[in-house]
């Protein structure tokens, strides 16, 4: 009994809504576990064919649960630096802190930020800046500043100074 106690396999399928999986055991003829709850949130990064771990009570597969992803051949880890904590996102985007630097990077096509950010630092930027409102700097709007002393007309006036 004690050596089906934790097992190894691969997910078979996903249940988000519910928080559990399902595990197919290769080295038993392809056995199939009922649902198993996740002990991790992480169930929303697996997918199918991942190698899981499972921990079941002493009455075969039928009760257990999917203590997620580890580490192996198949599944090396993306930073082996320990003040380093990565989180990988489906190979797509990631989350990395370096602890040593007190750096946070994000790296993805996009990011959104619903709702306010406030920077008390630079803010360097190698691409464009756009803005659907106004946008001011040292108190003055960019959409509704005004020039003084400058002849109305086809003229054009200098660069700010």
């Amino acid at each position: 009994m004690l050596k089906n106690l934790i097992r190894i396999g691969h997910v078979s399928l996903i249940n988000p809504d519910k928080g559990t999986v399902r595990m197919v055991f290769d080295d038993q003829q392809g056995i199939v576990t009922n649902d198993l709850p996740c002990l991790t949130e992480d169930i929303k990064l697996l997918e199918v064919g991942d190698l899981v771990v499972g921990i079941f009570l002493g009455n075969g597969i039928s009760s257990g649960f999917c203590l997620g992803k580890y580490f192996s051949a198949v599944n090396l880890p993306v930073e082996t630096d320990p003040d380093i904590y990565h989180k990988d996102f489906w190979g797509e985007a990631c989350i990395k802190y370096d602890k040593s630097t007190k750096t946070l990077t994000i790296q993805a096509d996009s990011v959104a930020i619903n709702g306010d950010l406030s920077v008390a630092g630079d803010l360097i930027v190698a691409g464009k800046i756009e803005a659907s409102g106004d946008v001011t700097g040292k108190g003055i709007s960019l959409a509704h500043h005004v020039h003084g002393d400058v002849a109305s007309g086809i003229g054009v006036t200098s660069e700010p100074q």
